[in-house]
């Protein structure tokens, strides 16, 4: 004969067996997609030394007064809570795009990049048929600025936005002159376009 004690315990886990079986038979939960964040615009550089010289203009324009690796910025992500990055080499190195590439093969899933063409080299025009098939190369990045101001207009870009939108290339404009603007017709000519002038307001 069952105590008082003995039958309290038996329908305790008959209870908690029902209740296990009942939840077992419940289809799980999906539970919600973590989200991705992506930050659109990275720099990284190397030093500037006599191998690898930075043009004149540039010496001094960096945001820091060191070289910053793409280590280091891979545990600023982790630090920030940001999962992957658009690398966009700065333009006081002048034209390099190979360290931002070296990134982008060592962690592909964490980088990729927007690289830097000259416009002003007429054997540019022949790198864009394959163009993106280098190492996480998304598109090209241009910036109107320095020694590049008067490029929109006197005519030294002006073969790059019907050959970008033949290839359909991505590229991304920055312009810090303050009432530029890319003509209308070009902005046609030239396809998918993140255009931003860096260091102004949002509005």
């Amino acid at each position: 004969m069952l105590s008082r004690r003995g039958a309290l315990t038996t329908t305790v886990a008959a209870g908690a067996s029902l209740a296990m079986a009942s939840q077992a038979s419940e289809p799980a939960k999906a539970q919600p997609a973590r989200r991705v964040i992506v930050d659109a615009q990275v720099h990284i550089w190397l030093a500037h030394t006599p191998e690898r010289p930075w043009p004149a203009d540039g010496i001094g324009q960096a945001h820091i007064p060191r070289p910053f690796s793409y280590y280091e910025l891979s545990a600023r992500m982790d630090e920030a809570g940001v999962d992957r990055v658009v690398i966009v080499p700065p333009s006081w190195e002048g034209y390099h795009n190979e360290y931002a590439m070296e990134a982008a093969k060592k962690w592909p899933h964490r980088f990729a990049l927007m690289g830097r063409l000259r416009l002003d080299d007429p054997k540019s025009k022949d790198l864009l048929g394959t163009w993106k098939d280098q190492p996480g190369m998304l598109g090209v990045r241009h910036t109107f600025n320095r020694l590049q101001t008067g490029w929109l207009t006197d005519g030294t870009a002006d073969w790059f936005w019907p050959a970008a939108r033949q290839g359909r290339h991505p590229r991304d404009d920055a312009d810090r002159r303050p009432r530029a603007r890319l003509p209308a017709r070009r902005r046609a000519q030239s396809g998918p376009c993140l255009h931003h002038r860096p260091h102004e307001p949002v509005r």
